[in-house]
């Protein structure tokens, strides 16, 4: 920068500009005055529902109803035949990543973690923790997952079906876990800080808080929680939001908004007078209560509190919605004139009591 500086003053004087680069962060202005380029950068990937390479769902195909409002003239009718229409011919599947060229999926029996390490953003470094209990909304983490993939279809000399962990080499993913409350700059430096760190360059995976999908999730065995930061040191009631769709699969996440308005098909936990409670509504699976129990035991060793079970409608503090015959979490659907197609959820599941939040359809 001095020689740049100097060279500008001597030479170049008011008519040059000058601007650093970093290793990896190439300006596209600059990449494209050499034909030649190639990038050394990290993959980078984003497994949102928005838009994700990372996510593989159903071919997006647009679903034309040719004339179909001219059969209906009443509004109400066209509405709901347009709702059945959608809904027969759309079938959504579960979140798939791709990791090299490889799908995974929460459920699969034939990936095998091998091991796992934590680091924390402070500063503009990354600190290694030794375990990561709770994450909290103003920070940024990093997890670095080691794990094989089995083979698949391999049998033993006598024709036997056979079985052999060892097959195929180590790999390894990072995931870095942005907070709801941290700033750009803050992303940036994760970002930036571990790419300083992995000098292998394997598979960076950016997730946003309320994106993780299933496969982060299922990492920390059902014990995934999302606390507010400003809320840790406050004697008042803590209230935490449980979704998920199986036992391994649940997460539980604070919540600050007011008003607080509870859903009879959720299960919360509360954490309030050393005491740690989970509110059970009256439309919860018992898939949900068992993954909110977890945490909940989790949440009471950790803080050295006492695990009690209340239902719902023994809670005076909050107002309770109960949805209109709800059986599962909705799928939404962007109509247009004459076709539509499906909005796509990392958290779809048949079993799954959320899959949006009201942050994603804005």
């Amino acid at each position: 920068m001095e020689y740049a500086e100097n060279l500008k003053t001597t030479r170049a004087k008011n008519w040059a500009l000058i601007r650093k680069l970093n290793e990896g962060l190439n300006d596209c202005l600059f990449r494209y005055k050499f034909p030649d380029w190639k990038s050394l950068s990290p993959k980078v990937e984003t497994p949102q529902w928005k838009a994700s390479p990372l996510l593989i769902s159903p071919p997006r195909k647009k679903i034309a109803s040719p004339g179909i409002e001219e059969s209906y003239k009443d509004d109400n009718e066209l509405a709901k035949n347009l709702a059945d229409y959608f809904a027969y011919k759309c079938h959504p599947s579960e979140n798939v990543m791709i990791l090299e060229e490889t799908e995974l999926r929460s459920s699969d029996k034939n990936v095998f973690t091998e091991g796992l390490r934590y680091y924390k953003l402070v500063g503009e470094a990354l600190e290694e923790i030794d375990e990561l209990y709770e994450f909290f909304d103003q920070d940024c983490y990093v997890i670095e997952w080691k794990y094989r993939v089995e083979r698949i279809g391999i049998r033993k000399l006598d024709g036997t079906p056979g079985r052999d962990h060892e097959t195929g080499r180590q790999r390894v993913a990072f995931f870095y876990w942005l907070g709801r409350n941290t700033t750009k700059k803050e992303q940036g430096l994760c970002a930036l800080a571990l790419r300083n760190r992995d000098k292998n360059r394997h598979v960076h995976i950016r997730i946003e808080q309320g994106s993780e999908p299933p496969l982060l999730v299922s990492l920390f065995s059902g014990k995934f929680i999302i606390s507010t930061a400003e809320n840790v040191n406050t004697s008042g009631r803590r209230l935490y939001l449980v979704r998920g769709s199986s036992q391994d699969l649940c997460l539980a996440e604070e919540l600050i908004d007011q008003p607080i308005e509870l859903r009879e098909q959720a299960a919360y936990i509360t954490l309030h007078n050393k005491n740690v409670q989970i509110w059970r509504g009256a439309l919860c699976s018992k898939d949900i209560l068992n993954g909110a129990r977890r945490i909940a035991d989790h949440m009471a060793r950790l803080k050295s509190f006492k695990v009690d079970v209340v239902q719902m409608d023994l809670m005076q503090s909050y107002t309770c919605l109960k949805p209109y015959k709800w059986t599962r979490a909705p799928r939404i659907f962007r109509i247009y004139e004459t076709e539509g197609d499906e909005v796509q959820s990392v958290h779809w599941n048949k079993k799954a009591n959320f899959t949006f939040q009201q942050d994603d359809l804005r």
